[in-house]
């Protein structure tokens, strides 16, 4: 990591070293500059803030800054404020007629009208949002900005002092689901919102579905939000706004409009590293109603929890499914440490039940783990060594157990990662004990890596396969593929 210059218009460049610049190493850097002065360059550098990392010393400090063209450097500010979770921000704007206002985007947003020295932290009209991204100035007026955040876009006329938030028809859903009412209801879960819940028909004269007759059924961006399959007034929804935490489960009630927590375990989980956790439940863990009975309920940590009095109380019916690597439980994050379950290693990552007969298990793990029970949860099968060209590292994305056969299940697992972006898809007829790989037809292209599949509930052999970027189709069981792209948007 570095601070580069070209003097030739990007044919070479130079890296920028010493002159008042971090010695030590140091992660992702920001460069911000204005029209006002082209001399005047910000550096906005990720450190360790001077607290130790695995032993080894490190930089400390947030903001650089040169005002010859980048030949020397000082270190203006050393507060975290400006860079924030920097594996998820550190950006750094000018403003177009001031190069000493700076505003600086992370999880809120703070300006400068010193060069750096010092800064404010925004709130009220001033802060229209959380999770900031990107900002923009009109270059000839510096009081007109737009910028984008979790919540969306917004747009100031009077520079940052209050905004207009523009509603554009697009979000970001985790996961969508639907239910067995009729008309029938759609569920998801919105980045930085809980689970919602709206119908597919309003059955309004005008035909239209307005934003009112959607509302909140519990949960949180990163979870699930699954129907029950004989009663739609009941959602199961899992996560919060801060994710998984400690296996944040809710169930909705639709007649009474309310939901009530019942978590698997108790336990503020936020900042903890993996290693120290009772029950390591991912960001986004499976929830699973069992297709035979829909007072039983699944979700996972490194175990495979249950539950058949509505979340009264939690069973653990399986041993820990993964490789429990405890050198891949520590602090996440390198030189910004951050621990909210979203990079946990060693959990259960895919789960479901056969629907052919109740019992019948298959888990897989995101460090690449893949077990089959037969009788229940009582004794559990490790079958990784039965796939062919496994992929090291790879993350079990998704399993779907066959409806047609107990035997039978298909596989997904991907190590994109790691740098590996070669699909692979697997398919057994026999509990596991061999595997078959079945990528015929998936294109060879950096976004295939694979991301679920799933079998249709009507036609046997019919199968949907959902890449990085293509929706595929198969009639013969995975034995062929065929990219399905009609209307769609990839």
């Amino acid at each position: 990591m570095g601070i580069l210059r070209s003097d030739d218009g990007g044919d070479t460049w130079t890296r920028l070293s010493g002159h008042g610049l971090p010695t030590l190493p140091v992660g992702k850097i920001d460069i911000c500059m204005s029209a006002a002065n082209s001399q005047r360059i910000y550096g906005l550098i990720e450190t360790g803030d001077g607290v130790p990392l695995n032993g080894t010393i490190t930089e400390s400090g947030e903001l650089w800054r040169s005002d010859d063209g980048g030949k020397e450097w000082d270190l203006v500010n050393h507060n975290r404020d400006l860079g924030g979770r920097t594996a998820y921000y550190n950006n750094c704007r000018v403003t177009p007629d001031d190069a000493d206002e700076v505003f600086f985007l992370t999880g809120g947003i703070s300006r400068s009208l010193d060069g750096g020295l010092t800064h404010v932290n925004h709130s009220g009209r001033q802060r229209s949002g959380g999770d900031y991204h990107d900002l923009w100035f009109d270059p000839g007026n510096g009081d007109r900005m737009i910028i984008g955040n979790d919540q969306g876009v917004h747009i100031s006329l009077n520079r940052g002092q209050s905004y207009r938030a523009i509603e554009l028809p697009v979000g970001q859903m985790y996961h969508v689901t639907v239910d067995n009412a009729v008309p029938y209801n759609v569920m998801g879960n919105r980045q930085d919102g809980p689970s919602y819940r709206g119908p597919s028909n309003s059955l309004y004269a005008g035909g239209g579905i307005p934003r009112g007759d959607w509302h909140q059924v519990g949960g949180g961006e990163s979870g699930f939000a699954t129907p029950d399959p004989t009663d739609p007034d009941i959602v199961w929804s899992s996560a919060s706004g801060a994710g998984a935490v400690g296996g944040i489960v809710v169930r909705h009630d639709e007649k009474t409009r309310q939901f009530r927590n019942v978590e698997v375990w108790p336990e503020g989980t936020v900042g903890w590293h993996a290693e120290d956790l009772k029950y390591r439940f991912q960001w986004t863990f499976p929830l699973l109603i069992s297709p035979h009975d829909n007072n039983t309920v699944y979700v996972t940590s490194q175990y495979v929890h249950r539950t058949q009095n509505g979340g009264q109380s939690w069973d653990v019916i399986s041993p820990d499914l993964t490789t429990n690597d405890k050198s891949r439980q520590g602090v996440s994050g390198g030189l910004t440490p951050d621990n909210l379950g979203v990079e946990y290693c060693c959990v259960i990552y895919s789960f479901d039940e056969s629907r052919a007969e109740q019992g019948v298990f298959y888990a897989g793990s995101n460090d690449g783990m893949v077990h089959v029970s037969r009788d229940n949860g009582g004794t559990w099968n490790n079958v990784t060594a039965n796939f062919p060209d496994w992929p090291e590292d790879g993350v079990v994305r998704g399993i779907h157990a066959s409806k047609w056969d107990a035997a039978k299940a298909y596989l997904v697992v991907e190590a994109h990662q790691v740098g590996n972006f070669d699909p692979y898809v697997y398919r057994t007829e026999d509990y596991g004990e061999t595997w078959i790989k079945i990528t015929n037809g998936i294109s060879d292209h950096i976004l295939s890596f694979t991301r679920d599949i799933v079998e249709d509930p009507v036609r046997p052999g019919l199968l949907y396969l959902g890449t990085e970027n293509r929706l595929y189709i198969s009639f013969n069981d995975g034995d062929n593929w065929i990219e399905w792209t009609n209307n769609l948007p990839a």
